[in-house]
């Protein structure tokens, strides 16, 4: 199954009829996090209008919290909401900080002006998706090594989490359940049998939506 969620934090300014509206995504790994996130952005734009915000949480989205933060209701929060919610993303948070320019947006207007700031910060921030991956480790002469390196940097669902140079390589593999025939076959092929990765275990990783 998996989720997928805002890959790294963002911010990005639009201004809309003097009114500025300055938009922070951050990935969060709990609904903890994203209220500490939350009192850190109301704290840095304290003389703001509104700090409004939306989050949503849980592999499978099961908790999601929104904030008009004083505008009128419906035209902050629920946008700011749907806006992730659109891209089907989970465990991401969205906090918009809006300085009023002293020019009525009428409730339409303020909705959009919300969605279309959440969805701009979105757009920086970037997807990954998190997948129920195999985690191997192998050990490899430096020479099978070279050609394993080169050879699983190629494979799209394969990647080295980390490597000890000792002796031998010792090496960490996180591969996606799909991919794992096709890698597993690979590394024998390419170094003759000599080398055999060993799963360890199971992990959600990120990969790139």
């Amino acid at each position: 199954m998996g989720y997928k969620s805002a890959a790294r934090q963002a911010q990005k300014e639009i201004n809309i009829k003097r009114s500025r509206f300055i938009s922070f995504c951050a990935p969060v790994g709990s609904e903890d996090e994203a209220q500490q996130l939350i009192g850190m952005r109301k704290k840095l734009y304290s003389d703001a209008a509104h700090n409004c915000y939306a989050y949503i949480v849980g592999e499978n989205g099961q908790i999601s919290r929104s904030s008009d933060d004083r505008e009128p209701a419906g035209t902050a929060g629920i946008p700011i909401l749907e806006a992730i919610k659109a891209r089907g993303l989970t465990y991401t948070l969205i906090v918009v900080s809006r300085y009023f320019g002293g020019v009525l947006l009428g409730a339409g207007g303020l909705a959009r002006a919300y969605s279309g700031a959440a969805s701009a910060a979105l757009e920086l921030a970037g997807q990954l998706r998190y997948e129920k991956t195999a985690v191997y480790r192998l050990d490899a002469d430096y020479a099978d090594w070279d050609r394993l390196e080169k050879a699983l940097a190629k494979e799209a669902g394969c990647a080295v989490e980390s490597a000890d140079y000792g002796e031998k390589v010792s090496a960490i593999l996180l591969i996606r359940e799909e991919c794992e025939a096709r890698a597993l076959g690979a590394i024998a092929e390419l170094t003759d049998g000599r080398v055999c990765a060993v799963k360890t275990g199971e992990k959600n990783a990120a990969w790139n939506a």
